[in-house]
């Protein structure tokens, strides 16, 4: 009797193994964020900034489950009514996304969304003479929604758009 329950947990396991498809990968490219609110004394606009990191995803079949490591430059750039000032503010992040990928069946194209989560290690402002400023306020965790598609060049190459959408409002609001 034990002999079956082990050539059955083999089996099992030899299925799962070559159904499970996995894929592991570095990834780069630039992105465009908006962090901050408009007011009558401040008003904010979006600022190009960069994304790097790794990824790693495991799945059956058309759908898996995608997560990795980014560390990503974002920010806004505020012009300031009262300096008659742009102040650039730049937020580095290490954020882990947790995303649930479908590929569309006959295409190289995946859809994808979920939740990301990040913790800021460094925060930066500059001021108009150069001068930088390391204590802006900026919030210590940023998170939100994620959503996107990706296109397949190459077994190994895709380009991918990703929109995510935070939650968190991780500029305060400036006096």
């Amino acid at each position: 009797m034990k002999y079956h329950k082990t050539a059955f947990f083999v089996v099992v396991f030899f299925l799962c193994g070559t159904m499970l498809q996995a894929e592991i990968g570095v990834k780069a490219g630039g992105l465009l964020s908006f962090a901050g609110e408009n007011s009558a004394i401040y008003n904010a606009s979006n600022k190009m900034g960069y994304r790097a990191g790794i990824f790693w995803s495991f799945g059956i079949g058309p759908v898996s489950i995608r997560s990795g490591v980014d560390l990503s430059r974002k920010g806004a750039k505020f012009y300031s009514a009262n300096s008659r000032a742009t102040l650039p503010v730049d937020m580095d992040y290490a954020s882990i996304p947790l995303l649930l990928n479908i590929h569309v069946p006959s295409t190289p194209v995946d859809v994808f969304g979920g939740v990301y989560g990040g913790i800021l290690f460094r925060s930066t402002e500059r001021g108009p003479d150069d001068w930088t400023r390391g204590d802006n306020k900026v919030k210590k965790y940023d998170y939100g929604f994620a959503a996107g598609f990706r296109y397949r060049f190459l077994k190994l190459f895709f380009a991918e758009i990703l929109f995510e959408y935070g939650l968190a409002n991780v500029v305060y609001t400036p006096n």
